[in-house]
């Protein structure tokens, strides 16, 4: 670099891109910077030189044989494990998480049928069970007192304990609130 730091004009005064009132701020310039006047000089003589140089022309298979230059160089290289991968269409990925959804929900479903209650699960009224064999029954629960409203005796007004429903005793008065209905 020169010590004025006025490269950026010498290009482009060379390439005739600065106005007038700066072409003659720089011609000035250039009287008293030997160094920008040496620069300017080899640039000039740059630019002639590369006119005078002709273009090359290729012929019309040049193309086409470079690309098969390339396609032999690329053939004998190793291909990495993403290059050797097939490109999948944009909407692959989308499908094959459609199908997973599909079959895990299925799974569920017949998961949940296979938990639901037999037909020849045993009653807890066999009278029920045996009138109803080859029919479908389900059981309504009817709505049940909640523990905490129901008292042991009137007197004391103390609630019964959270899991009295699940006690031996409770058993009978939950068989009284169950009752079968047929479809």
């Amino acid at each position: 670099m020169t010590p004025c730091q006025r490269d950026k004009d010498i290009f482009e005064f060379v390439d005739d891109a600065l106005s007038p009132s700066q072409k003659k701020d720089f011609k000035a310039h250039l009287a008293h910077c030997k160094e920008c006047a040496q620069l300017l000089d080899r640039l000039r003589r740059q630019k002639l030189w590369l006119k005078k140089l002709s273009s090359l022309h290729t012929s019309d298979t040049f193309f086409l044989l470079l690309m098969e230059r390339i396609r032999r160089e690329r053939l004998g290289k190793k291909m990495g494990w993403i290059e050797r991968s097939v490109p999948l269409p944009r909407f692959v990925p989308v499908v094959a998480f459609t199908l997973l959804v599909l079959v895990c929900t299925g799974i569920f479903l017949w998961m949940d049928r296979e938990k639901a209650i037999s037909l020849n699960a045993p009653s807890i009224f066999p009278s029920v069970h045996s009138s109803f064999k080859h029919e479908k029954v389900q059981y309504v629960l009817d709505e049940l007192p909640r523990p905490r409203q129901k008292v042991q005796d009137q007197e004391s007004l103390q609630p019964l304990p959270q899991d009295s429903l699940l006690q031996e005793n409770a058993l009978s008065e939950l068989k009284s609130h169950l009752r079968p209905v047929s479809f």
